[in-house]
């Protein structure tokens, strides 16, 4: 025999339930000097393709920040969509 659950049973289930917080970094180096140039955490549940707007951005500032420019984005294919190849056509 089944017995029913509240909706404050289920509440207070939900309450005692460890929480996991995934998420996922996201590192951009220059290539020809070995340097990190940048580094972020975001949360797990988006894919790389969906990050890459977000590091250009960042990344294009800070560079211009220190008087360097940024000319080229090398990415595994993660991070490939249409909408970031017609974003990086733009840059």
């Amino acid at each position: 025999m089944s017995v029913p659950v509240t909706d404050e049973q289920k509440r207070e289930d939900d309450i005692s339930k460890a929480r996991k917080l995934n998420y996922l970094s996201q590192l951009s180096v220059d290539t020809g000097h070995h340097v990190i140039t940048d580094i972020r955490a975001y949360h797990a549940d988006g894919k790389d393709n969906q990050q890459l707007p977000d590091i250009v951005k960042r990344l294009k500032r800070r560079l211009w920040q220190q008087g360097l420019v940024w000319e080229n984005c090398v990415a595994d294919t993660g991070y490939s969509s249409g909408e970031n190849y017609a974003f990086l056509e733009r840059q």
